[in-house]
Parts: C-alpha cells; sequence; structure tokens
C-alpha cells in the first residue's frame, strides 16, 4: 500500500526533566502513519453526478495531516465488480478497475436510497465498506532527546537517546475526495478527530512499532452538518531512531567514554 512521507511537527512525551546543557543535543526519529477503519457513507452526497464521469460509483482517496490523497486504497469502498441498477431500471456492471468504490452520488432521484444494487447496508439505504484497517498517509517528527550513554560500561548504549520517550500524541483529520483522473476531485467532507497517545517502547537507539486506540469523528467540516461520511481513525508509530543530526554526540563521546557506546 502506498505511502506518503512528509515532516511535519508532533507533541512527544519525555520521561523526566531534561538537563539543560544536553536538551539539543540528539534527536529521535519517529515515523509514524494514519489508519482508518469501520467505513461508512449514510449522509448525502452528491459527486460524479454526471457530466464526464461513470455515475453514480467512484474511488475515494484522502488528504491528510499525514499524507495528501491518491488514487489507491486509502478509503476503500464495498463496490468492486458489481452489477448494480439506477431507479429507472438501467443496469450494468460497475466498479471494474482495480478500487472498491463507495455511490457517489446519493440525492439524485435516479440514484437514491432505497436500492439494494447501490446500497449495502440499513435496509438499503446506507454504505458500509467489509474490508479492513486502510492507511491514509505516513510522515515523521523529530523529537530533541539527551545523547544515548552506556550507564555500566560495557560498551551498550542502556539510557538517554531515544528511552527518554514514554509516548507519542497526534491528531487526526481526514479530507474525503472522489477522485477523477481527467477531471477535479470533488469534495465529499472534512472529518476531525480527538488526540490520541501511543505508549511507546524505546531504547536508547530505537524505539518499537506501536499503535494508538481508535477513535470517532467528534467534528466535520466542508459542511460541518451533516455528518456524510464516518470512520474509525487510529495514529501507529512504525519505528524510532537516535539520529545524531548535528555531531554533537559524537564530539561528546571524544571526551567522556560514557557517550562513546554506539
Amino acid at each position: 500500500m502506498k505511502r506518503v512521507w512528509m515532516a511535519i511537527g508532533v507533541s512527544a512525551v519525555l520521561l523526566g526533566v531534561l538537563p539543560a546543557d544536553l536538551l539539543a543535543q540528539g534527536w529521535c526519529q519517529i515515523r509514524y502513519s494514519g489508519w482508518n477503519k469501520d467505513r461508512k457513507v449514510m449522509g448525502p452526497v452528491y459527486t460524479e453526478c454526471s457530466g464526464i464521469h461513470t455515475p453514480p460509483f467512484g474511488n475515494w482517496g484522502v488528504t491528510s495531516n499525514v499524507g495528501h490523497k491518491v488514487d489507491g486504497h486509502q478509503f476503500q469502498g464495498w463496490c468492486k465488480t458489481h452489477w448494480a441498477c439506477d431507479n429507472d431500471g438501467n443496469c450494468k456492471q460497475h466498479c471494474k478497475d482495480p478500487w472498491y468504490q463507495w455511490n457517489s452520488c446519493t440525492t439524485w432521484p435516479k440514484w437514491a436510497p432505497t436500492n439494494c444494487t447501490l446500497y449495502n447496508s440499513n435496509g438499503c439505504t446506507k454504505q458500509v465498506s467489509p474490508l479492513g484497517d486502510n492507511t491514509h498517509g505516513g510522515t515523521e517528527t523529530w523529537v530533541n532527546v539527551t545523547c544515548p550513554t552506556d550507564s555500566n560500561a560495557d560498551g551498550i548504549c542502556d539510557a538517554g537517546g531515544c528511552a527518554r520517550l514514554s509516548s507519542f500524541t497526534n491528531s487526526n483529520w481526514m479530507t474525503l475526495y472522489e477522485l477523477d483522473p481527467r477531471d477535479d476531485d470533488e469534495l465529499v467532507q472534512s472529518m476531525y478527530f480527538p488526540s490520541v497517545t501511543v505508549s511507546l517502547s524505546c531504547t536508547a537507539m530505537s524505539c518499537d512499532s506501536a499503535t494508538s486506540s481508535w477513535v470517532s469523528p467528534n467534528r466535520y467540516d466542508s459542511p460541518p452538518t451533516p455528518a456524510r461520511v464516518s470512520a474509525k481513525a487510529a495514529t501507529k508509530v512504525e519505528s524510532g531512531r537516535f539520529v545524531d543530526r548535528f555531531g554533537a554526540c559524537a564530539r561528546l563521546a571524544i571526551n567522556d567514554p560514557i557517550y562513546d557506546c554506539r
């Protein structure tokens, strides 16, 4: 699955208080991604309705705090190689490309509920993705930490560095678009989610992969009401690694053996 990595800032929590003279000497690079599941379409959507489009189904992409929309699996729907009829009785096979799609035009009489070939949930009035977790992008952030140290003189870094990090906090948002390869992408709606915290397990040199809890939207925009879509979102820390970005720790190691452990 394609991921887009870009650098932005995010909060991380440090264990203890860092000495002022060591604050800017090392960095922990945190790579993380945004995930979605339990995708639903339950409100009025009026994209992919006419013109050069092939109504009503379309693939949706996500612009978010961790990436940009791509023609891929960012926000998979439910329709794939699917026989469907409009409300005038015209039937054909839809969703023949590689993506799981949504009915992207739910307001026009021709494509509106109730229709069991256009809607797969709630008595043929709403849509639910049958598929699992999707990533909508990835990015990285850099956190100031102390230089790694060897506390027992065995040549192994066992303190400082990324071990100073106990958790990572992030707020996800997703703006959904119906994607058009030959036309402008059409806005569906933006979803905003509460902040989530990922508990980290880090050594001086690296952090293990870890995932936050899943949360539901707490706010919408474009438009703010009614809610047209829903999903759950989570943040996954893919990895963490200590980086001596500016050589400060290497300079310390020249004169002090407790820093000479990498």
